[in-house]
């Protein structure tokens, strides 16, 4: 498994954030399944170092669910690397029943562990803010 992380590093990850340095982007994103513990030696072969590969460090939090810890590998890994910001792609699975509440819960929730960076993903808000006579028009 650490060849394989160093072969995904350098061949694919570091590819990117080189070309990514040459033309002034930023090489932002998050690892495959970063949020479950038993699946990182398999699929990243080292999530630290893998996740370390970006300039920002980035995890996936789409959904609400308060048992998972990836925000603290990616903040971990801003704190060790140097890094500048941790991101999160945010609220994803969460559809139309997102509430007011949930937002703020579930952002709060981001920041306390190290997330200083939210990027809002495909989420839906139910009736925030809107009648019902105001949705029926769309």
């Amino acid at each position: 498994y650490d060849v394989m992380g160093r072969m995904y590093r350098e061949n694919y990850l570091g590819m990117i954030a080189d070309w990514c340095r040459a033309h002034s982007v930023r090489f932002v994103g998050h690892l495959h399944m970063e949020d479950n513990l038993p699946h990182h030696v398999r699929v990243e072969g080292d999530i630290f170092k893998g996740t370390g590969m970006f300039h920002l460090a980035g995890v996936d939090r789409i959904d609400l669910n308060t048992n998972k810890v990836a925000e603290k590998y990616a903040s971990s890994v801003q704190h060790a690397y140097g890094l500048e910001r941790t991101l999160a792609e945010t609220f994803a699975l969460t559809r139309w029943g997102l509430r007011p509440q949930d937002l703020r819960k579930g952002t709060n929730w981001q920041y306390v562990r190290g997330i200083n960076m939210i990027v809002p993903h495909a989420f839906y808000a139910d009736r925030v803010g809107l009648t019902d006579a105001v949705l029926a028009r769309f």
